[in-house]
C-alpha cells in the first residue's frame, strides 16, 4: 500500500471547520454559502502532499474567468472537500495570487510609460518652486503595492503629491473633509492661481482640470513606434485614469491621483462630497461641498498593509480571498475594497494569532466583523498613531 501523504499533510493542523457546511458561526445575514471551486487533478493531489511547502497546484485546481476574475461553477472533487477548511482557503488562496512574469511584465510597462508621463507631470508642476523647496513626489498605493491584488496585475494606483505645507491652509468643514486655501503672499501669484476661486479657495474641479492637461502633454511627448502600447488618457472619479493596451491584447488600467499634502499624515485628493447615513435633517454645511477635499489615507494603508505580515502571517491571505469572494457574490457588490481592508485594520488591533495555521479561524472572524457592522450600520476607521479619521458609515441593502 502507497502511503498516505494526506497523514502527513494533516497531522500537525489543527482541525477546521469544513467549507462545504454553514457553520454556526457563518453570519446568517449574507444569505448564501461560499463554494471555493476546483477541479480535480491527479497529479496536484501527489504534489501538495508530497511536499506542501514547496508544491505547485497545476492550473486546473481552481477555474478562474480571466476578464471578470470570477470563480467558475464547477464540481469540487472529493480530495478537496477531505481537506480541513485552512487547508482549503490555502489552495484557493494559492490560485488567486498573481502570476510573477505577468507581474513582472506590467510593473515594467507602468514604470517605463508612466514613469516617463510622471517626470514630465513633475517637472510642470515644479517649475516655479525653488530649489530648496520640497518638490512633488509619488507614492504607490492600492493593491497593487499592498500585496493583495488578485486575477491580473491590471490596475495600479499612483498618487502625485503636491507638497502644500508652505503656501496651502486647511479649513475643517465636516469630519473627514476640508476646504483648502492659498496663502498667498502679497502681491506675489500664487503657484495654483488659475484654480483658485474668488475668496483663494483652491478648486478642486479647476484642480482636476489642470492636472489632466498635465498628464495629456506628458503622454504627447512620449516618443512611440508601432510596436509600442497605445497609451489613453481619460477622467475616472478623483482620477486621471492612463491605459496602457498592448498590441497583442495586454491592457493596463494606472490611476493617477492628485493629492495635496499640509504635514506628515495630512493628505487631500479632489473626491466629491458624500453626506453620511445619520446626518441631522436641520444639519448643512457651512460652504459650497463642490469646493471640499477629502481627507486620503491610501499612503499609510498601503504602508501598513505592505507590511502587515511577517513570514508565516496569513492577514493579506484572508483579504486577499475575502475580496475575491465578495466580487463572486452579487449579493456582496456593495461592499468595496476599502470597506474590507477597514475591517481587516480594525481586527488586527485586537487579534494577534495571525498565523497561517489560523486561517480559517480568522477568516471566519473576519465575517462575523462584517455582520455586526452591518447591524450596528457603523463601519469604523482604522486608528494607529496620528493616522486617524471620523467613523464611516456603512449601509448595504
Amino acid at each position: 500500500m502507497g502511503r498516505d501523504y494526506s497523514y502527513d499533510y494533516r497531522r500537525n493542523v489543527v482541525p477546521k471547520r469544513h467549507i462545504r457546511y454553514r457553520p454556526r458561526a457563518y453570519p446568517a445575514s449574507f444569505g448564501t454559502e461560499f463554494t471555493f471551486v476546483c477541479v480535480d487533478d491527479p497529479q496536484y493531489r501527489r504534489d501538495v502532499f508530497s511536499s506542501p511547502a514547496q508544491s505547485r497546484y497545476p492550473d486546473p485546481v481552481v477555474a478562474l474567468e480571466s476578464k471578470s476574475h470570477l470563480v467558475k461553477s464547477s464540481v469540487v472533487p472529493d480530495w478537496f472537500e477531505a481537506l480541513y477548511f485552512t487547508e482549503q482557503l490555502k489552495v484557493c488562496h494559492w490560485k488567486l495570487k498573481l502570476d510573477d512574469d505577468q507581474t513582472k511584465h506590467a510593473k515594467e510597462l507602468v514604470r517605463r510609460y508612466i514613469g516617463a508621463i510622471i517626470d514630465s507631470v513633475k517637472e510642470q508642476i515644479d517649475a516655479s518652486r525653488p530649489e530648496v523647496a520640497n518638490h512633488t513626489r509619488i507614492e504607490n498605493t492600492g493593491s497593487m503595492y499592498e500585496g493583495t491584488r488578485f486575477g491580473q496585475p491590471d490596475e495600479f494606483d499612483i498618487m502625485v503629491v503636491i507638497d502644500g505645507s508652505e503656501d496651502i491652509k486647511s479649513e475643517k468643514m465636516t469630519p473627514g473633509y476640508a476646504r483648502l486655501r492659498a496663502d498667498q503672499r502679497p502681491f506675489l501669484p500664487h503657484r495654483f492661481s488659475r484654480c483658485l476661486d474668488g475668496d483663494k479657495t483652491i478648486n478642486p474641479t479647476k484642480m482636476l482640470d489642470w492636472f489632466y492637461g498635465l498628464v495629456q502633454r506628458g503622454i504627447n511627448k512620449i516618443s512611440t513606434s508601432a510596436l509600442d502600447p497605445v497609451l489613453k488618457v481619460s477622467r475616472h472619479g478623483p482620477a486621471v485614469m492612463v491605459n496602457i493596451k498592448e498590441r497583442d491584447g495586454l491592457s493596463i488600467d494606472v490611476d493617477l491621483v492628485l493629492c495635496i499634502q499640509l504635514d506628515e499624515q495630512t493628505y487631500f485628493v479632489a473626491k466629491p462630497y458624500k453626506p453620511y447615513a445619520d446626518e441631522p435633517l436641520d444639519w448643512s454645511l457651512r460652504c459650497d461641498p463642490a469646493m471640499l477635499w477629502r481627507q486620503s489615507f491610501s499612503v499609510d494603508e498601503t504602508r501598513v498593509i505592505s507590511s502587515i505580515d511577517g513570514a508565516h502571517g496569513c492577514r493579506r491571505d484572508c483579504l486577499r480571498v475575502l475580496k475575491s469572494v465578495f466580487r463572486r457574490e452579487p449579493g456582496l457588490s456593495k461592499f468595496t475594497s476599502f470597506h474590507l481592508k477597514t475591517v481587516l485594520l480594525r481586527m488586527c488591533e485586537e487579534e494577534d494569532q495571525w498565523q497561517s495555521s489560523n486561517m480559517g479561524d480568522r477568516f471566519f472572524d473576519l465575517l462575523l466583523r462584517i455582520e455586526a457592522c452591518l447591524e450596528d450600520r457603523r463601519l469604523p476607521q482604522h486608528v494607529t498613531g496620528t493616522y486617524c479619521a471620523c467613523a464611516k458609515r456603512l449601509t448595504v441593502i
